[in-house]
């Protein structure tokens, strides 16, 4: 995905933008970023990790009672207190997506680890997160903050996996905070 994305850019013309990903989207923008942090002007990282691994027995789940799957999965990516039209809005939009997209989308997260790669990043990045995030815990983000020299870690309150959706506000307030820092 992130040779695809960064062939992308390139046929685009979109050199020295910023990248930004969430969930195993910001797996992929970290990949690509460290396969060519040149072709970057920032890194933008929302609810994710240096490693991503998927329970077993969600794959078991998965395989057997899609239904169940998708309500074990809302679960865990909104907050406690997340708003009821929200996680039906994600309810729906998973009962139209196949159990094989889910399947491969949480796959090719399992297979993700750069945690031994990350210590000569450099690039500015946003690191941002759900304080209440049960998929990608904060200390998820802190590793991401904590590895990448001069990164900004944002913990967004009242929110889970799901803070773009939980807290929009907060989490557009602080992209383009971070968007306006960049040369």
């Amino acid at each position: 995905m992130a040779a695809w994305v960064l062939g992308f850019i390139q046929q685009e013309g979109l050199e020295r933008s910023v990248l930004g990903g969430y969930s195993v989207g910001g797996a992929v923008a970290l990949e690509a970023a460290l396969s060519a942090p040149d072709r970057f002007r920032g890194l933008l990282l929302i609810a994710t990790g240096a490693r991503l691994r998927v329970r077993r027995e969600f794959f078991d789940l998965l395989a057997g009672d899609y239904d169940a799957a998708v309500e074990e999965l809302l679960r865990w990516w909104f907050s406690p207190g997340a708003s009821p039209r929200a996680v039906e809005r994600a309810r729906m939009a998973l009962r139209v997506v196949s159990p094989a997209v889910v399947h491969d989308d949480f796959w090719a997260a399992d297979q993700f680890d750069a945690l031994d790669r990350l210590g000569g990043m450099t690039l500015p990045t946003l690191v941002l997160c759900g304080e209440e995030d049960r998929l990608t815990p904060v200390k998820y983000s802190e590793y991401l903050h904590e590895q990448i020299a001069g990164s900004q870690l944002i913990v967004i309150p009242d929110a889970g996996h799901m803070v773009v959706l939980e807290q929009p506000r907060a989490t557009n307030e602080a992209i383009a905070s971070f968007l306006h820092t960049l040369p």
